[in-house]
C-alpha cells in the first residue's frame, strides 16, 4: 500500500472523530433526481456484472422475505413493498435479453432516483472500503490462542430493531446500560459463561474483527469458520485508533497505513488495552453457515454490497455508486450497482458510505485504495409503475 493511501487514512481518522450531532429527522438523507440530464449512465452493465448484481439481489430478497424485515419499514416514505417490488422488477430486467441501451432506457422509464445529499460541504458522499479479514484460531482456549470473540450474552437487552435496551440483571430489572469494553475486557465479566465463540491469538486481531464486523477464522484441523456481526454493547460513537496513536506521537502521519498500525500492536501488545478503551463500543458475534455475512444476516457479495447508515436509508434497497478512484497516479471510473446489505459504527449520516470487496488479503488491498468522494443514488419503482 503507497503512503497516499496511509494518508487517506489519516484523513478518514480525522473525519471519525469530528463531533457527530443527530440527524435531524426533518431533514431527508437524500433528494430526488428529476432531471434526465442529471441521471448516470447506467450502460456499462455486462454479463458479468448481471450475474454478481442477480446474487446479491437475491440475497436482499431473503432478507425482505422475513416478517422481522417489515419492521424496519418504511424508511424516509419508502415502504418495504415498494423496496420488494423494486427489486423483482430490477431482477426480472437483468434476466432479460435486452440490449445495455435498452436496459439504461428502461431503468430511467421505470425507476425514480434518489441521490443522498452527501456530506455538509455538499461535494458528495465520502465513500471507504471494508473487507473480511482470515485468522488462525482455536475453538478452546490454549497457550497460542488466548482472546476470545463472545456470542451475544444473554442478558443484553435488545429490541425489535436489534436497538441495545440496557443489561437484565439477576432480579430480572433492566439497567440503561450495558457492560462496558473495559469491564469485558479488563474485569472479566463475560468469562466463564459459555459465550466464547473462539480465540485468536492476538487481542488487536479480536479488535479488528470487530471493526470489520465479520471473519473467518482457520482451524488448527485446516476447517474454517466463519463468524458474523451479532450486537454491540452500546449505540457506536465515533473513534480512530490511528487518530489517537498520532495525537500521542507513536506514530507520524505517514506511518498510518493499517499494516503500520498492526504491527506496532503486535510489537507493542501492552499498550493496546490503554487505547481501546477510549472506544466504549464492543461487538459480539453470531456464527455463520456461510460467510462473508453482514449485518442483515445475508451473504455479501464483494463490490455488491455497501454498509450505509441504517437510521436514514432504506435496509436491502438497490443502490448505484459512481465515483473515481484514484490509483497509479490516475483517475479510475467505478460505477457500480449495489445493495444496502450492512451498517457499521463508522458510517453515520448520508455522507459516509463503505464498499464491501470480499475476504482474504487481495480484497484487504482493494479495501485499502478506496478512499473517494462521489455520489450515492437509490432507485425504486415509480409510484405507478
Amino acid at each position: 500500500m503507497s503512503l497516499k493511501s496511509g494518508f487517506k487514512y489519516f484523513l478518514l481518522s480525522l473525519l471519525l472523530l469530528l463531533p457527530v450531532s443527530a440527524f435531524a429527522k426533518e431533514r431527508a438523507p437524500w433528494v430526488k433526481v428529476n432531471s434526465e440530464a442529471e441521471l448516470p449512465d447506467f450502460e456499462q452493465i455486462h454479463d458479468q456484472e448481471k450475474k454478481e448484481i442477480l446474487i446479491a439481489i437475491n440475497e436482499s430478497l431473503s432478507y425482505l422475505s422475513r416478517k422481522s424485515s417489515k419492521f424496519h419499514f418504511p424508511k424516509n416514505g419508502i415502504t418495504h413493498e415498494r423496496t420488494l417490488k423494486s427489486l423483482l422488477r430490477f431482477k426480472e430486467l437483468l434476466g432479460s435479453s435486452i440490449s445495455p441501451q435498452e436496459l439504461n432506457k428502461k431503468i430511467k422509464d421505470e425507476f425514480v432516483l434518489y441521490k443522498s445529499i452527501g456530506r455538509e460541504d455538499k461535494k458528495g458522499v465520502l465513500f471507504t472500503g471494508y473487507f473480511e479479514p482470515v485468522y488462525e484460531g482455536s475453538l478452546s482456549k490454549n497457550e497460542t490462542y488466548q482472546y476470545p470473540l463472545y456470542k451475544i450474552p444473554a442478558d443484553l437487552v435488545l429490541n425489535k430493531k436489534n436497538k441495545v435496551q440496557g443489561r437484565r440483571t439477576k432480579k430480572g430489572d433492566i439497567t440503561p446500560t450495558y457492560w462496558t469494553r473495559q469491564d469485558i475486557d479488563e474485569k472479566g465479566v463475560l468469562k466463564g459463561k459459555g459465550l466464547e465463540l473462539v480465540y485468536l491469538d492476538n487481542p488487536y486481531d479480536v479488535y479488528l474483527a470487530q471493526f470489520q464486523g465479520s471473519v473467518a477464522v482457520k482451524l488448527p484441523d485446516g476447517s474454517v469458520k466463519r463468524y458474523g456481526y451479532g450486537a454491540r454493547n452500546c449505540s457506536t460513537v465515533g473513534f480512530s485508533l490511528a487518530m489517537e496513536l498520532f495525537k500521542d506521537g507513536r506514530l507520524t502521519k505517514k506511518e498510518l497505513l493499517p499494516s503500520i498500525i498492526a504491527k506496532h500492536f503486535y510489537k507493542h501488545p501492552g499498550e493496546l488495552p490503554q487505547y481501546l478503551q477510549k472506544n466504549p463500543s464492543y461487538v459480539f458475534f453470531v456464527e455463520r453457515k456461510k460467510g462473508p455475512m453482514g449485518a442483515l444476516s445475508v451473504f455479501l457479495q464483494g463490490e455488491r454490497a455497501i454498509s450505509t447508515d441504517n437510521r436514514l436509508f432504506p435496509k436491502s434497497a438497490l443502490a448505484f455508486v459512481d465515483l473515481k478512484l484514484y490509483k497509479n497516479k490516475k483517475n479510475h471510473p467505478f460505477k457500480k450497482f449495489v445493495l444496502n446489505q450492512d451498517t457499521g459504527g463508522a458510517v453515520i449520516g448520508p455522507g459516509r458510505c463503505e464498499i464491501f470487496f470480499g475476504t482474504g488479503e487481495k480484497a484487504y488491498a482493494k479495501a485499502a485504495d478506496m478512499f473517494s468522494v462521489g455520489q450515492l443514488y437509490f432507485l425504486f419503482l415509480k409510484e405507478d409503475s
